[in-house]
């Protein structure tokens, strides 16, 4: 999910929020981020379906989309889902899970820090055989350091 509140202000005049200019709204400015971190966790495999997950769809007066989400289905039995939005506390959160493991990024597209970013990783987690404690405990964050910001290292990466 990437979602952030828009202000008065940003949801009256932002060009994000014009239907002549940039009718997709959310999904089209942060939206993008969800799908493409998708397709990374799937080697770029395109799915067979996408599908707007009912309810979560908003327009403003425009016609501008404040807010979706979507499911995403593989022909072999992958699912991803995603939610974007200009009316939702902000949050940029990635979890992927699958057999073997799950990732997750609290903020995967804008680090809360310059110089840093977390993740964290489990592998094989469960639960007991009495299903009253975690086997084995969940990860720990691990912290990638920078001396760039992310802006920098783009500059850097088009030079």
């Amino acid at each position: 999910a990437v979602t952030y509140v828009g202000n008065a202000y940003f949801l009256e005049n932002d060009i994000r929020m014009k239907a002549d200019l940039d009718g997709l709204g959310a999904l089209g400015d942060v939206g993008w981020y969800c799908i493409r971190s998708i397709l990374w966790a799937v080697d770029y495999q395109l799915p067979k379906t996408v599908t707007a997950i009912r309810g979560s769809v908003s327009r403003s007066a425009a016609g501008v989309l404040l807010s979706c989400g979507s499911s995403l289905q593989w022909d072999d039995g992958r699912v991803a889902t995603f939610h974007c939005s200009f009316d939702a506390n902000l949050t940029m959160h990635l979890t992927v899970t699958g057999t073997r493991g799950t990732l997750v990024l609290h903020d995967f597209t804008l680090p809360c820090e310059d110089d840093s970013a977390t993740f964290s990783f489990s592998s094989g987690t469960g639960l007991s055989a009495q299903e009253r404690e975690w086997r084995p405990f969940p990860s720990i964050e691990h912290r990638v350091r920078t001396d760039l910001t992310q802006e920098a290292c783009m500059v850097r990466e088009f030079a």
